[in-house]
């Protein structure tokens, strides 16, 4: 019995993304241990703040299991507005075969369907989700590698300094 508590308190993870004033567009989040960001906690919950670029190394290895984020933008003053979560796949599109009967708002600014993906390059888990209004984004999901890859080498000589 305190073995299976355990292995649940163990996968079970709080994540709170502390999302840029304004700021539209997709979010990867990056294990990156030699030169990511530093960990922070808010008590048991881990904080990300994400950079105007969307592109955050953190130092958090990321992990699949029980996970409970917050999503939030800051103004500012550092006033905390959380935001919705939704799904793109959710909205009535005409070529939709089944649609369902009702669909939330276009105009909501929302974090689109986080996902923790596993990226076998690098060996580990990154977190990516797009935040904006769905009937504004053009992208949902994706940033090329090459972008990724830029950033990581511009971060790295920053630190070697």
């Amino acid at each position: 019995m305190i073995f299976a508590i355990g292995i649940v308190i163990n996968a079970l993870t709080f994540e709170k993304y502390i999302i840029p004033k304004d700021f539209k567009g997709v979010v990867y989040v990056i294990t990156e241990k030699d030169f990511g960001q530093n960990r922070e906690y808010d008590f048991f919950t881990r904080v990300f703040r994400i950079p105007e670029s969307g592109i955050l190394f953190t130092k958090f290895r990321q992990k699949s299991g029980f996970n409970n984020r917050k999503f939030y933008q800051i103004d500012n003053l550092g006033n905390l507005r959380e935001l919705g979560v939704l799904d793109y796949r959710s909205y009535i599109e005409k070529w939709d075969v089944n649609p369902p009967k009702t669909e939330p708002s276009r105009d909501s600014l929302a974090v689109f369907t986080p996902d923790l993906e596993y990226d076998f390059k690098e060996k580990n888990y990154r977190m990516v989700f797009t935040v904006g209004k769905y009937k504004e984004t053009k992208v949902w999901n994706y940033l090329p590698e090459e972008k990724i890859d830029s950033l990581k080498k511009g971060v790295k000589k920053i630190n070697a300094l």
